[in-house]
């Protein structure tokens, strides 16, 4: 029984992430996602794997979409959260295949 219970005593984890996939161009879905990583921070996590399909098309999107992309970053950085920002979308690639026809 004391093997057990010392095995049970994982040793505190060095990456606590939360993972994020939102809609940064709506403005009340980067309200969330600010009261989100608020508190993230309070739980003592450490990062945020942040994702969005329109990551793929910054430049076919209004400044607003840059600019709430700029406001969630700040929120991570005002709570030193490591920000991983996904736009590899292995087997979700639609949108990166959209700007190539010929590739699909």
């Amino acid at each position: 029984m004391a093997a057990c219970t010392a095995r049970s005593q994982a040793a505190p984890l060095e990456h606590r992430w939360v993972y994020l996939a939102t809609n940064l161009l709506v403005d009340k879905n980067v309200e969330d996602a600010v009261v989100i990583l608020d508190r993230q921070r309070r739980r003592a996590y450490n990062g945020v794997v942040l994702t969005d399909s329109k990551f793929l098309r910054w430049d076919q999107l209004p400044e607003r979409y840059l600019t709430n992309v700029r406001r969630v970053y700040q929120a991570c950085r005002d709570n030193k959260l490591a920000c991983i920002a996904c736009v590899c979308p292995v087997g979700y690639a639609n949108d990166l295949l959209s700007r190539e026809p010929k590739l699909g």
